[in-house]
């Protein structure tokens, strides 16, 4: 894990480097557990080299609105 993010309680983002050729399979469980996944258009890297990849969550809540200090972990 890189670094993550959280806005409100609306959405979070994941950011975490991985190996290239990891990126397809993650792809495929993600679309599996119904997570949208946007993929570029000159197709995913083949590579052994490590990239970052973001994961943006959207929630949909019910309360107030928040914000609060959450330590880094991973």
């Amino acid at each position: 894990m890189v670094t993550h993010q959280f806005f409100s309680n609306a959405r979070a983002v994941i950011t975490c480097e991985i190996t290239g050729s990891a990126v397809s399979p993650m792809a495929s469980a993600l679309d599996t557990v119904g997570i949208t996944v946007h993929r570029p258009t000159d197709g995913w890297p083949d590579t052994d080299r490590d990239i970052r990849v973001q994961v943006a969550l959207s929630f949909v809540g019910e309360g107030r609105d928040f914000r609060r200090e959450v330590p880094a972990f991973g």
